[in-house]
Formats: C-alpha cells, structure tokens, sequence
C-alpha cells in the first residue's frame, strides 16, 4: 500500500507515499525517547523477577545446599525469560507497543508505518541479548547513535522502527453537525453509522489510522478543493476497507453511510477512534 520515499526522508522523520498518492511523515522517535521508554519497561520487567527473589529469600530454600543452585537457576531462568517475553509478548498483542512505548506514545512498525508480522517481532526481541552488550544496552545505544533513523541492531535485522505517534485531542476536531443534530433524523443515521463502524473498526491498520490523523492535522492548510478532493479520495478508502455497504435502489437498502458527506464521514470515523483509544 505505501513506499519509503528515502529522498524525503531524514534522521527525525520517515516519508512514505501511499497508493493514492499521499505524502505520510511519521517522526521517528529519538535515543532519548526511546531510553525512557526502555527505562519504564525494565522497572516493569524487574518487578516479577524481585518479587521471585524476595519470595525464594524469605522462604530459606537458599539456606539449604540441595536446593540452593535449583533456586538460583530458576531465578535466572525467570529473569531470562521476562527479558524476551516482555517486549515480544506485549509488542504482539498492542501491536508494535510495549507499557513504556505506550506511555510515551511510540510504536513499533515496519519501514513503510505498516504493523510488524510476528517473526520480525521476536528478531528484534531476540537481539536485544546482543544490543544489551557489556551492559545496559551500550552496544544497541552506540548504533542507534550512528544510525539515521536511531534503530539499533534489532531493528535493522528485523527490518523495524519505532515511530512516535501523532495524537489529536478532541478539541482539535471540529465535527461537522448541525447545532440541532440530536434531535432530527439525521441522528438516527449518524447512530446507525457509528454501530457499523464499531463493528468493523479493527480492520484499519496503524498506518491507515496515522493517515488519518494526518489528514485532520493539516486540512486547515488544503486549498477547499484540495481538501475535498482528498477527503473524497479517504473516505472511499476507508469504506473500502471497513466494506461499508451503499445505498441501492435494485435492493432497497438505505446505507447510512451516504448520509453524510466525505469529510462528516472522516470525522465520525475520527471521533469513533479516538473514544475507543
């Protein structure tokens, strides 16, 4: 659906070109970022394993010589495995985020902005062994340092980026709606559209939601015919993809979705995303 434009892109920024023709810049995120996020990660993934040794301490296993190297080996058995497991584990079921990208609001993706196939997750996981190297991730920092879009060793052998996300807050989205919508029939439709919506929303992928966040940031500086070109050219994307049915006059059927013009469309899509973020 996209290609890396690389004559557009620099070290803070990655540009993509979809294939209808629009320019997405995705900022990547920078060493600092990302060692923030690092840091909030290793505290979560630090607090299972001290509690396993406080529990093994307390409980005087370590005081016996039999059990003793059974104890430690499972202690370090444990700390191993929520090393890998952390990151892969959460990275695949919030795609592409862990707790501490997720509070700093980074994301892990492929180069195009498109969501990470689970193989290249567990690369990139498995080669944080070697970006930890000789300790605290020195090796994995000192070629995110020299590399142009800060990824360290893991995310050139899995092909990834960790992508800073763009969040609009609701005030920033103007929805189009009458100032009596609530009580005409049109708010019927607008309900009828929302429960469609719902029930197909996860079907967009990271990258279309990033367009889409694109779009509202910059329509203020879209010619009005620009503006609803495009506008056009996303909404018959999105229902495309949500398979949103039209209105029919061979089958009677009343599509909610053409009440409602391209833009009002994006934006109850909008709304709808952002309340169930």
């Amino acid at each position: 659906m996209t290609s890396v434009n690389p004559d557009a892109t620099t070290r803070d920024r990655q540009t993509i070109l979809t294939l209808e023709g629009v320019r997405l810049d995705l900022e990547v995120a920078g060493i600092a970022s990302r060692a923030g996020a690092t840091a909030i990660d290793t505290l979560l993934q630090a607090l299972p394993v001290l509690a396993l040794g406080l529990a093994i301490k307390h409980s005087g296993w370590l005081n016996r010589p039999d059990l003793r190297s059974w104890m430690t080996a499972l202690l370090a058995l444990t700390g191993f495995t929520v090393f890998l497991g952390y990151p892969t584990l959460f990275e695949r079921l919030w795609d592409g985020q862990t707790p501490g990208k997720r509070l700093l609001g980074f994301r892990v993706t492929q180069l195009d902005g498109t969501s990470v196939p689970f193989s290249a997750t567990v690369i990139r996981n498995l080669l944080r062994v070697v970006d930890f190297l000789p300790a605290l991730y020195l090796l994995g920092l000192a070629v995110a340092a020299f590399s142009r879009h800060s990824r360290r060793l893991g995310d050139w052998l899995a092909g990834t980026i960790v992508l800073r996300e763009h969040r609009i807050a609701p005030a920033e989205l103007p929805f189009a709606r009458d100032p009596h919508m609530d009580q005409s029939p049109r708010a019927e439709y607008r309900q009828s559209l929302i429960n469609l919506l719902e029930s197909r929303i996860d079907r967009l992928s990271p990258e279309e939601i990033s367009l889409l966040h694109q779009f509202f940031d910059r329509r203020q500086q879209f010619p009005a015919g620009t503006r609803d070109t495009l506008a056009g050219e996303l909404a018959a994307h999105f229902r495309r993809v949500l398979q949103l049915p039209l209105s029919s006059s061979w089958t009677g059927v009343d599509s909610p979705v053409d009440r409602f013009r391209s833009e009002e469309f994006l934006e109850i899509l909008m709304q709808l995303l952002w309340e169930k973020r």
